[in-house]
């Protein structure tokens, strides 16, 4: 099996402002389509602890992450507040992106939940000087609590997944059905083009015959010899 990675208690985040912000390339797990995050607009080189500085807070924009890729993820966002139509930027490095803990639906509300999810689940080692642990089960009631959590929001994340795919799949049958229509509407018309043009075709050749002989007359030999 793969070997889930470990996150240090104190590992992939910080706290400005009153709010704790999850770094992209340690809570990397945790993206997904549709969720809420910020990018980094600033100077491309500056290391992670320049990003963490309270006056360089004004080059985090907050965006939207559109699509997830290995390493990357696409999002759209308003470079500027007085833009109107957003700015879609693909491949955008985990280095550049952020999430805010609690902030939505589709982000864990604790740190614990965000480690736990970010790790597959797996059940985090607490002292147990810590907590009580249930002599019956032998876990401690905080350590079960947050793995049940997290196995509840996995299901949902899980479920999201699959409905996106649902959609998407809907979407592209829907187009390919429209496309097919449009296509055999296109067909008609050449067919129905055709025989208009066949009917024209005996049209003309039976008025040209009605013209050549006007009357009993042979039109075409009534030159002046």
């Amino acid at each position: 099996s793969t070997k889930k990675r470990r996150i240090a208690p104190d590992e992939g985040h910080y706290e400005y402002d009153g709010k704790t912000y999850l770094e992209g390339p340690v809570f990397a797990e945790l993206l997904e389509e549709d969720m809420p995050c910020q990018i980094w607009t600033g100077a491309m080189m500056a290391s992670m602890q320049e990003k963490k500085l309270p006056e360089r807070d004004m080059y985090w924009k907050s965006a939207l992450i559109v699509a997830v890729r290995p390493e990357k993820v696409h999002v759209s966002y308003l470079a500027s507040p007085d833009d109107t139509d957003e700015t879609l930027e693909k491949n955008v490095p985990l280095d550049r992106i952020r999430i805010i803990l609690g902030s939505d639906e589709t982000i864990p509300d604790t740190l614990e939940e965000a480690r736990l999810l970010a790790m597959g689940g797996e059940e985090i080692q607490v002292d147990s000087k810590e907590v009580e642990v249930d002599e019956a089960t032998g876990l401690s009631g905080w350590s079960t609590v947050a793995i049940k959590r997290t196995t509840v929001r996995q299901e949902v994340k899980e479920e999201r997944a699959r409905l996106r795919e649902k959609r998407k799949q809907a979407a592209a049958e829907k187009e390919a059905k429209e496309k097919e229509a449009e296509a055999r509407k296109l067909e008609e018309l050449k067919v129905a083009n055709a025989d208009d043009s066949a009917l024209g075709s005996v049209y003309f050749a039976e008025l040209g015959r009605e013209v050549k002989g006007y009357k009993g007359v042979d039109i075409a030999n009534t030159g002046d010899d």
